[in-house]
């Protein structure tokens, strides 16, 4: 056999007939499939092929960063043509089908992550080996961008394991761990890493010699007799019906789940049916516009997660002229964040907390008293335990990490910490004071940041000495699941501890997103605009289970009255106050917000808001608080039979619903909330679920047509009033025929050159 002169891979050739294939992607960080590595890929196959003698073929990586990533999404992304999408897939499924043909048996080593078309080689092998660590991740997640598996994985992956699961896997995107996959038989064995080399070693002498070693485990009796009743036909079209009308609604948003479906239904009978099927499913999605939308999220998530992206793009900025450093030379102060502290154990405070610990940083929290503490204590304990049971840790992981977490009430414990977050009530005046308490312990280089939702970053750190080390770090309920975290940068913070704030929330697996110091910084700002327009229609006398199963129908994970009730009445009342009140939404929704907390009606935590919480949630009675109110007698909104947008399906409570998120979203743009536009539509994602299929606030006016946006905002506006004015600057891109997305900084700012003021004005609290 040819050994060959390959760029991305390394074949070795033992003497007992053994073949080692490692690929190393030149210029990726991952591994991930292009044209070179396919190319290559098949040469050796082709020696493979016909080379009797070889008894084992091994593919393995070079990279630590693991198996494989998949295929390379901006080939994907670039693909322009139905033919050229068809020549890509053509050429991986045939690739992977002559690899599963080999005479000699193939072997997978996977360690780390084996993900997209990196699994869809591992199926085509005989033997799956995964090493069982934080990095093993195993999965299908091409949903996620809207598209199937397109390399086998719809084929083979039911054949390998249960029907229903492996739908599951395919439909939700969701990645296992060795031990899990090892569980449902996606792989032969997970090994542990202080056995790796030896169990390799085992294994691969067996396989040489033409022996299968025993497999520890297998299924039980219950799994064992569900995978015979999906094998057979009746029991196939069963499971097929169910999953239908479980992701029925979803299908309509997410064409993805239905064109799955039917690539693995056609897999139930001859293979090239099935891989026919799944070729041009995968094809027909490339061309949809939730796919495209989807591909951009994916885009603006790896920029947003690449510190440099957020950086000033040339010199020193303005706060750090002057700033002196007492680091020695040759250190990068970027990578000094390795204790944390954490002002206030409530829930925010408590997550956050636990988040870091599990990231590997020393903790320090602190309360205000011992009973305080101890409650902290225990709801940090609670949801690490809650995730060391999703992880499946074992019970000594779960030790050293509260092993890293030191509880006080003394102040002067934070004397020792590089970053100290405050989570303590939303009060102006008791966060000024926690920072004056923490300025007198800390080091001079110890970045001081708070978890404030609303309130002026710039005005809390104004007696702050050094305030180039001075920012807003938003966190989100619940913080361990959402994956944003708002960066408040000052005209103070100095790039140096700009560049350590992102360095850090990367390291605790978070996307940022850094927004000016603003009312409501930008998520709050485009949230609560559509919050109080729901509450105005409320007030109106619009039914609220109408209103809410609107907001699901048009994508949004609840509706926005749930919403109100999940975030706390209060809660949402005080961002109200401290947005302008040309931004706050319709007055009318203020007023019913401010009577109902009057009231005591919370929302789910004091048991009533607009539902009531017992065993079977039902819609509140809001009489008494709508009585001196004169509610419109029909309980419908108040709209002309001209406001919806038809084109996109929506009705005339979604388009009144859901303008002023969209027009908010633009307003942040025009006024340099967040630098550009891909971030904004990324941050409603991640921080409020925006209806991912759409791309974002802003991706969605350019779907609908910015001109017929403004024509909307305009009827809109005849109606319910000023809150519904269009921008100057979205006029003129609508009389230039123009989109929102991807427009330079430089052409919008000449669009709303008479707009004076952008960001200035918006510091001032209403």
């Amino acid at each position: 056999m040819n050994l060959g002169n390959y760029r991305n891979l390394t074949v070795t050739r033992s003497e007992i007939d053994v073949v080692d294939i490692t690929i190393d992607v030149i210029g990726h960080p991952v591994n991930v499939f292009n044209e070179a590595l396919m190319q290559e890929l098949s040469q050796v196959v082709g020696e493979l092929e016909s080379c009797a003698h070889v008894k084992l073929v091994i593919f393995r990586s070079g990279k630590e960063s693991g198996f494989f990533a998949g295929a390379d999404v901006e080939i994907i992304s670039s693909i322009r043509s139905a033919g050229e999408a068809s020549r890509l897939v053509t050429a991986g499924q045939d690739l992977f089908e002559r690899i599963e043909r080999l005479s000699a048996t193939t072997l997978a080593l996977i360690d780390g992550m084996c993900l997209g078309g990196g699994l869809e080689l591992a199926l085509a092998c005989d033997i799956r080996l995964a090493r069982h660590c934080d990095a093993t991740r195993i999965g299908l997640p091409e949903i996620k961008l809207g598209l199937i598996p397109g390399w086998g994985g719809t084929q083979r992956l039911p054949r390998r394991i249960r029907l229903s699961r492996a739908i599951d896997l395919i439909l939700s995107g969701r990645m296992l761990t060795a031990k899990q996959a090892d569980r449902v038989g996606l792989i032969d064995q997970a090994i542990d890493p202080e056995i790796w080399e030896p169990m390799l070693d085992a294994w691969k002498q067996a396989l040489a010699e033409g022996r299968l070693p025993a497999k520890r485990g297998g299924e039980g009796l219950i799994q064992g007799v569900l995978r015979l009743l999906e094998s057979t036909g009746p029991g196939r079209r069963l499971v097929m019906a169910m999953v239908r009308k479980q992701t029925k609604r979803l299908s309509v948003s997410y064409p993805a789940i239905p064109a799955a479906l039917r690539a693995i239904e056609a897999g139930f009978g001859r293979r090239p049916e099935g891989m026919l099927r799944e070729r041009i499913e995968f094809v027909e999605l490339l061309a949809t516009p939730t796919c495209r939308h989807l591909l951009s999220l994916y885009f603006a998530r790896q920029k947003a997660q690449k510190v440099a992206s957020w950086l000033p793009s040339e010199g020193r900025t303005h706060a750090e002229e002057g700033l002196g450093t007492h680091r020695s030379q040759g250190v990068s102060p970027g990578d000094q964040i390795q204790r944390v502290g954490v002002v206030g154990a409530g829930a925010m405070g408590a997550g956050i907390a636990q988040l870091c610990a599990t990231r590997g940083f020393e903790v320090v929290v602190r309360e205000i008293d011992d009973e305080s503490l101890e409650r902290g204590r225990r709801t940090i304990e609670r949801l690490l335990r809650s995730l060391a049971k999703r992880k499946a840790w074992p019970e000594s992981r779960v030790k050293q990490t509260v092993d890293r977490i030191r509880f006080t009430t003394a102040m002067e414990a934070f004397a020792d910490c590089d970053l100290v977050i405050e989570a303590v009530v939303e009060r102006m005046e008791v966060k000024k004071a926690v920072f004056a308490s923490l300025a007198e312990v800390v080091g001079q280089e110890t970045i001081l940041a708070t978890n404030t939702s609303a309130l002026s970053v710039t005005e809390m750190g104004m007696d702050v000495p050094q305030r180039e080390r001075f920012a807003g770090l938003h966190f989100f309920n619940p913080v361990g699941r959402m994956e944003l975290v708002e960066l408040v940068k000052t005209g103070t913070l100095s790039r140096q501890n700009l560049r350590r704030l992102l360095k850090f929330v990367k390291a605790i697996g978070k996307t940022p997103v850094v927004t000016e110091d603003v009312p409501g910084f930008l998520v709050n700002r485009v949230l609560f605009p559509y919050l109080a327009e729901a509450l105005g229609m409320v007030f109106e006398g619009t039914d609220v289970k109408k209103l809410d199963s609107a907001a699901r129908r048009f994508g949004m994970p609840m509706g926005p009255m749930e919403l109100l009730d999940t975030v706390g009445l209060d809660v949402a009342l005080h961002v109200a106050e401290t947005l302008p009140s040309s931004i706050a939404g319709d007055p009318a929704g203020l007023e019913l917000l401010r009577k109902m907390v009057e009231r005591g009606m919370l929302g789910k935590k004091s048991g009533r808001g607009f539902y009531v919480y017992g065993r079977k949630r039902r819609v509140a009675d809001l009489g008494r608080v709508l009585a001196s109110n004169d509610p419109v007698p029909s309980g419908e909104v108040r709209v002309s039979q001209h406001q919806e947008i038809a084109s996109r399906g929506w009705d005339a409570i979604q388009t009144r619903l859901v303008s002023p998120l969209l027009l908010q979203s633009y307003a942040a743009l025009e006024q340099g909330v967040v630098k550009d536009a891909e971030a904004i539509d990324l941050a409603m994602v991640l921080g409020t679920g925006y209806a991912p299929h759409l791309g974002g606030p802003l991706h969605t006016i350019d779907a609908i047509g910015v001109s017929t946006f403004v024509s909307v905002l305009d009827q809109l506006r005849f109606v319910h009033g000023s809150r519904f004015e269009v921008p100057a600057g979205l006029r003129k891109l609508a009389a230039d025929n123009r989109r929102i997305v991807g427009l330079e900084r430089e052409t919008l700012d000449r669009a709303n050159e008479d707009i004076g003021g952008r960001v200035a004005s918006l510091h001032s609290a209403p």
